[in-house]
């Protein structure tokens, strides 16, 4: 049971995990070839690794999935990114076009959980 003011859950299944990983190396990836900034590529390379190690675990491995609010910003801006890289670098086609769908619909779920710290 979740009371008043325990922090925002985000479950992640292990497909969710695994697409993180994806998005976060892709993002990235983008980020070292534009020369992004510094902060921000430091933060999603320590949560990138984290996510490494719990999936080194194996599927059968279990694990908890902690974010800091440093790493919950960088994520939710990592999605952004990653999902406008995929539109305008993407041919549309049928594939192409969900993903953007369910990265805008993540991207969501983190804006409202950041509501709770961040004006």
């Amino acid at each position: 049971m979740r009371l008043p003011g325990d922090p925002p859950l985000l479950a992640l299944g292990w497909g969710d995990v695994q697409a993180l990983d994806h998005i976060l190396r892709g993002y990235l990836a983008y980020l070292h070839k534009k020369g992004g900034d510094c902060t921000q590529m430091r933060v999603l390379e320590g949560l990138r690794e984290r996510i490494s190690m719990l999936l080194a675990a194996g599927e059968e491995g279990e694990g908890i999935l902690l974010f800091t609010l440093p790493e919950l910003l960088a994520l939710k801006a990592a999605v952004q990114g990653f999902r406008q890289l995929i539109v305008r670098k993407i041919p549309a086609s049928p594939e192409r076009d969900g993903v953007p769908k369910l990265l805008l619909s993540l991207q969501q779920e983190l804006t409202g959980m950041l509501s709770h710290y961040v004006n």
